[in-house]
């Protein structure tokens, strides 16, 4: 698959079909991890795969948002646990699950980035040492869905030439959904963050 196909294309899957995914094809994608840009090569991100379905079930229940159970963690057949070394940089670990979702996405394989989740109980399920940090989990499972792509602002909106507010390409006109009530809420969220912007004393630097 294309690079950017799979760019395009990949979506954070929530519903998950009962099906096993081979432990080669899981290495595979952690494969594609390891060769994620690291600070000075230091490497300090590591990956706990978990396929037990017993731990799978375990860790599943701790992901909530407050109160409200993220449901899809218990359909997974296997997370991945990413952790990083305390003295390490976070950029890395976004390079890192980038990679993963797009290598399962190039091979079939749905996923889903989790950051609400129990970490205490996680680091003690997986005893995991305290010296590491427990950034996110991973859901894989072959999907039963095909999400439409979410809303995105234009590139000439966020992308500037040279100078900031100088866009790179001239905005074309949007591509939000066009009506019911998820566009009335990102169109006026983008359009109240963006007069923030505006009166914001640092939105015009001096020159």
């Amino acid at each position: 698959m294309d690079v950017s196909e799979a760019i395009l294309h990949r979506r954070s899957i929530r519903k998950f079909l009962d099906k096993q995914i081979p432990l080669e094809d899981i290495i595979k994608i952690v494969e594609a991890a390891r060769w994620a840009p690291t600070a000075v090569n230091r490497q300090k991100t590591r990956f706990i795969v978990v396929t037990d379905d017993d731990l799978l079930k375990k860790i599943a229940n701790s992901a909530k948002i407050v109160f409200y159970k993220q449901k899809h963690a218990a359909q997974a057949a296997a997370m991945i646990v990413v952790c990083l070394d305390s003295t390490a940089w976070i950029e890395e670990v976004g390079a890192a699950i980038q990679n993963m979702l797009l290598q399962a996405f190039a091979m079939q394989i749905g996923t889903c980035w989790i950051g609400a989740f129990d970490r205490d109980f996680v680091r003690t399920l997986l005893k995991i040492p305290h010296i590491y940090k427990i950034l996110a989990l991973i859901l894989l499972g072959y999907y039963s869905e095909n999400p439409k792509p979410p809303p995105r602002l234009e590139l000439g909106k966020i992308a500037y030439l040279n100078k900031w507010r100088n866009p790179i390409l001239k905005p074309e006109g949007s591509i939000l959904p066009k009506s019911g009530a998820l566009s009335i809420f990102l169109t006026k969220h983008l359009t109240d963050t963006e007069s923030q912007l505006k009166k914001s004393p640092l939105a015009e630097p001096k020159e």
